[in-house]
């Protein structure tokens, strides 16, 4: 497996196995609040409904086409939420580059 590795990941490894790394005092502790945060992050314990008219959710549609962005079934809030601040910030752009040629 090392022949497999970068040299620098070779070393580590070998650092490693000499017993020249030591574990965190707090690791367990540490371990723990990382995983509630983790499980936290992935909760889905809000609802979250967005209004938008039919006109921006085509251009929203239009624009993640372009961009190829595709939704994955179970993300689907993720990628409209996603899609729609991208569609904001063109909306953004087309304002402040109407604004420039006034």
């Amino acid at each position: 497996m090392s022949e497999q590795l970068t040299k620098e990941e070779n070393d580590i490894l070998r650092s490693f196995e000499k017993g020249e790394w030591k574990s965190s005092p707090k690791f367990d502790e540490r371990k723990m609040a990382l995983k509630r945060h983790a499980q936290d992050t992935i909760r889905k314990d809000k609802r979250v409904n967005i209004r938008i008219s039919q006109r921006d959710l085509n251009e929203i549609k239009r624009l993640a086409f372009r961009e190829e962005v595709y939704p994955i079934k179970r993300s689907f809030p993720v990628f409209y939420i996603n899609t729609l601040m991208a569609f904001q910030s063109f909306q953004d752009s087309k304002r402040k580059k109407i604004m420039m040629d006034k």
